[in-house]
């Protein structure tokens, strides 16, 4: 009988949803999205059944609750604090039994009197029994491993059990990994499983009640004996979960972020492992992922899937290639915002901080609310935006598009290289390259700076100029090294071709336009402070100085209607901008 689906309702951020299970279930989605909530929702109600048979009572106070997922257990309801007579906390878990239909066994959470738990289950005895066997627990919860103690003392089996229900995985493995070493056939099992992943390496545990106080495990690999606590977090990662997969062969695995902060190489081992364990047929495995390692591992596994939650909801779209598309481009986080966000166009661009980018967009016509910014975190890497763009456009047809990319000192003429090498459709995007180096290069023009600060251009012009001239040698070797870069991007054939850094430059002494802004920009705020006591902030006036032909024309394409979202505030007042 295999589990097929859960269905969870009015639990933290989700209201209603439902999640298809495969052998291996990747839930993909961005920060506080719902993903975790599945595993935890879905844990919690195994352990409301657990306790519910240790009390030999269907109402029960939520410190007998075996997992609680929050400290005050009502706050778990969605939305606001579960009271009594509010709809219940519900799971329901599908199974499909061989050679029988399906069928559905739910488990619903009321309070009661005070804070008492209220349970009711479907009148399914077998199932029942199956889900609240505390022995052989039905689910696993592992929040990751947060990393081991230097000593573990042994624990009896009800201790045990119970402290793995909490979800404290980390704290007990010594005990389960000694449970294992009295039992050939798990033993067997284990090292099989563990060998694949590490050659040559078996489990080593001692541990005699008479003489010992706590648990001494070792992986001995080659024959050379390694403590728990000396191997790395990866390896630490993956032998929990075979520790307590083997030990309690558990109907569902439920696992937050087994990736997190691990090297790409254990991500891959894990994923490895999990593959093997899902390949034994026992165990559905559920987790949690950011990791595009992780998602790349099972994309041509024919039994994993992958579910996409946005805003405690399973979305349709979960095409494996948009979303690993979206993690390469660091946009997962923000394809909710895609989704829920009204605006007229979106901006993606190279720069993490945008600040600059947004009152350069104000200053060309754009209206607070208009535009949504985005940044794709990639670097240059115009053909993976348009990768995104795409998905945009198929997500919020209508939305206006534009690419922004850093001149860095290209000739007009690489530009044109670069927008030969643009993948381009159909107009559904645009590709802005600045007309100066780079964003913040427009705010450091004197015209700007005097409009801004309130000083005459002629001393703003000085301050510039004294900027430039006191960091030569660092704007120099900025220089040198973007154009050093152009060279190899743009001039894959013929290197030769490249106008040099030398000849660019005249002497070796950097002008205005050979400095980059993002450099520039820092040192002329330092010196408003210092000598005018202006702050960098005051720089941020979208006045119309920073206009540029490119940039108001593709604004001025977007549509009019706005709705104003929160996701880009106007950078100032309205009537802070000069006119």
């Amino acid at each position: 009988m295999m589990l097929q689906s859960l269905t969870i309702s009015n639990f933290k951020r989700i209201n209603a949803t439902a999640v298809p299970l495969t052998p291996i279930t990747v839930l993909v989605g961005g920060n506080n999205s719902g993903k975790s909530c599945v595993l935890q929702a879905a844990h919690m109600a195994v352990g409301l059944l657990q306790s519910e048979l240790e009390v030999q009572l269907d109402t029960f106070t939520p410190d007998k609750a075996r997992y609680q997922p929050t400290h005050a257990f009502w706050d778990a309801a969605h939305g606001e604090r579960l009271e009594q007579g509010d709809p219940p906390i519900a799971v329901i878990f599908r199974f499909k039994p061989d050679e029988a239909e399906a069928f559905d066994f739910s488990v619903e959470a009321s309070r009661g009197a005070g804070e008492a738990i209220v349970l009711s289950v479907s009148e399914r005895e077998a199932t029942a029994r199956l889900l609240s066997d505390v022995q052989k627990p039905f689910s696993i919860y592992v929040p990751g491993l947060a990393g081991i103690p230097l000593r573990e003392e042994y624990c009896v089996d009800a201790a045990l059990i119970r402290g793995i229900a909490r979800g404290d995985a980390n704290r007990f493995l010594r005990n389960v990994l000694l449970r294992i070493s009295n039992d050939n056939d798990k033993l067997n099992r284990f090292n099989d499983l563990l060998s694949a992943l590490i050659p040559d390496a078996a489990l080593d545990v001692q541990f005699n009640p008479s003489l010992h106080q706590t648990i001494d495990a070792r992986v001995l690999i080659a024959g050379a004996a390694r403590s728990l606590e000396a191997l790395g977090t990866g390896a630490l990662q993956f032998i929990q979960i075979l520790a307590y997969v083997v030990n309690f062969e558990p109907a569902l695995l439920l696992l937050d972020e087994p990736d997190a902060h691990l090297h790409p190489n254990n991500q891959r081992m894990i994923a490895i492992a999990l593959r093997k364990i899902a390949a034994e047929g026992h165990t559905r495995i559920v987790l949690a992922t950011h990791s595009r390692t992780i998602l790349d591992s099972f994309e041509r596994v024919e039994d994993a899937s992958f579910v996409w939650i946005e805003n405690g909801e399973v979305q349709s779209e979960h095409q494996k290639d948009r979303i690993s598309m979206l993690m390469t481009l660091g946009a997962l986080d923000g394809a909710e915002r895609f989704y829920s966000t009204e605006c007229a166009g979106v901006v993606l661009t190279e720069d993490t901080e945008t600040e600059y980018l947004k009152a350069l967009l104000e200053a060309n016509g754009a209206t607070p609310g208009q535009v949504l910014v985005h940044s794709y975190r990639t670097s240059s890497q115009i053909n993976a935006a348009t990768l995104l763009a795409s998905f945009i456009n198929e997500v919020k047809p209508g939305v206006r598009v534009i690419i922004h990319r850093d001149r860095d000192f290209m000739t007009d003429s690489e530009v044109d290289r670069l927008k030969a090498k643009f993948r381009h459709d159909g107009g559904r995007y645009d590709l802005f390259i600045t007309r100066l180096s780079d964003v913040e290069h427009y705010f450091v023009q004197p015209e700007h700076i005097a409009n801004s600060t309130g000083l005459s251009v002629e001393d703003s012009k000085q301050i510039v100029d004294d900027c430039l001239s006191s960091n030569n040698i660092l704007l120099y070797d900025t220089f040198r090294s973007k154009r050093d870069q152009i060279k190899w991007d743009l001039y894959s054939g013929d290197r030769d071709a490249c106008p040099s850094a030398i000849d660019m430059v005249d002497s070796g002494k950097i002008g205005f336009d050979h400095a980059l802004g993002k450099t520039l920009i820092k040192k002329v705020a330092n010196a408003l402070q210092k000598q005018h006591g202006k702050r960098k902030s005051d720089l941020l006036n979208p006045s119309r100085c920073l206009e540029d032909d490119r940039l108001s024309t593709l604004v001025a394409a977007m549509p009019e209607t706005v709705v104003s979202s929160g996701d880009w505030p106007s950078i100032l007042p309205k009537e802070r901008v000069s006119a």
